[in-house]
């Protein structure tokens, strides 16, 4: 997978041509200020490499090849090395990023897992000073349905989340995968409470997922969005000559995704499993009896 675009802010940022993230515009407008999105870019990119569960391991050559479970992560922490922000070191409850030459180290205070129900990962993590007064931040990344769910109205501008929200449908319709990032800065009493709330949770002998998934949605709210991303997801060669031949042979495939489904459609069209101009029918209701309703008004057509 490769890191194709982002939206911070204002701007969007990459290249559909290029292979690897790399735009000089992003770390200009970092450092400069000029489209007041720097602040917004740096969180940016220490979220992408801070937020995830990639193990790093240093080659002889001082390379640094990222182990990661699924190969959007990996995407993800590459994307942020290329602009200057290396993820280096991971032990069990630290994490080091390297930026400008110097380490920031995060002390990693809890870690809620991604979950195909949840649709999102978090990180709660306070960066390490010498003054000892860091805050508590939590970073957040998902779908934007659910992030978009959890966000604050009064900490996010409605003119950027049209913009944001642009750009997802924009990256949808190109076949690539999105993700939302979100923060929120933790109040230390607040988060104190929630910590022990979470420890018992995760102590809990008795429906254990499910007390870790309500105490999860108690921290994950009034968050701020930071970004929204494109990854590109190729498909492998002779894929559609594949299906073509399977289709032919009157096989019947089916295409089980967790993508949006603008997303969905384009790679379903670039696999040659149906053609731009086939008739699609869309059921996305939640409803089974809205579903079957549905299917059977098709049917009379």
């Amino acid at each position: 997978m490769t890191f194709k675009r982002c939206q911070i802010g204002p701007i969007g940022y990459g290249d559909d041509d290029r292979e690897d993230f790399d735009d000089p515009e992003l770390r200009q407008d970092m450092t400069s200020g000029r489209h007041g999105n720097g602040a917004q870019i740096y969180e940016f990119l220490t979220m992408l490499a801070t937020c995830h569960s990639v193990v790093p391991e240093r080659e002889e050559s001082g390379h640094i090849r990222f182990q990661a479970s699924s190969p959007d992560e990996a995407a993800l922490v590459r994307a942020a090395q290329n602009q200057g922000f290396t993820f280096h070191t991971r032990r069990p409850n630290e994490i080091v990023v390297e930026t400008g030459g110097s380490d920031r180290t995060f002390e990693l205070l809890n870690v809620l897992v991604f979950t195909s129900d949840r649709k999102r990962m978090s990180v709660i993590l306070r960066e390490k000073s010498a003054d000892g007064e860091a805050e508590i931040k939590l970073f957040c990344k998902g779908a934007d349905n659910v992030i978009f769910d959890r966000l604050s109205k009064e900490l996010n501008d409605r003119q950027m989340l049209a913009r944001c929200n642009g750009a997802l449908n924009d990256y949808a319709q190109k076949g690539y995968r999105t993700l939302c990032f979100a923060s929120a800065v933790l109040d230390p009493d607040i988060y104190a409470q929630w910590s022990r709330d979470f420890k018992t949770a995760s102590t809990a002998i008795e429906e254990r997922e499910k007390q870790l998934v309500a105490v999860a949605e108690q921290i994950e709210c009034n968050l701020r969005l930071i970004a929204v991303t494109a990854i590109e997801d190729k498909l492998q060669d002779n894929v559609p000559l594949t299906i073509r031949t399977l289709l032919a042979a009157g096989i019947r495939i089916w295409m089980l995704t967790g993508d949006k489904l603008e997303t969905a459609v384009q790679i379903a069209q670039s696999s040659s499993l149906c053609h731009k101009d086939t008739e699609l029918m869309v059921l996305a209701e939640r409803s089974f009896d809205v579903v079957l309703a549905k299917l059977h008004e098709y049917t009379l057509k």
